[in-house]
């Protein structure tokens, strides 16, 4: 399975150590993009509608300014465009193994 977790850092809520950390429970599932992890691409927006556009499903990890990204907004639109199916997950959920396992459980 391929993994796409949307989410946005610029309100604060989500750190380097969140995401390694869902990026640990998620590999059990698959393959992970994991935009501020996995992109060292020439073209960093090429590589995430890639990365999208290969993806079974997208996990939008909610914090109070998800909604005010442009980027954020682009990744559901895609994914709503592509019929990939989309979980949504507050940010305190992150560390709740089993919320995780069933968002994932449920493809």
């Amino acid at each position: 399975m391929n993994i796409f977790v949307s989410y946005t850092m610029r309100d604060g809520q989500l750190g380097e150590r969140d995401l390694l950390e869902l990026e640990k429970i998620l590999s059990q599932f698959g393959s992970i993009y994991i935009d501020y992890l996995h992109n060292n691409s020439a073209k960093p927006q090429e590589m995430v509608f890639n990365s999208l556009a290969r993806s079974n499903v997208l996990i939008a990890i909610l914090t109070p300014k998800y909604f005010l990204s442009k980027w954020t907004w682009l990744e559901l639109f895609f994914a709503i465009k592509k019929r990939i199916p989309i979980h949504v997950m507050k940010k305190g959920n992150l560390k709740r193994k089993e919320k995780i396992i069933k968002i994932l459980n449920s493809n």
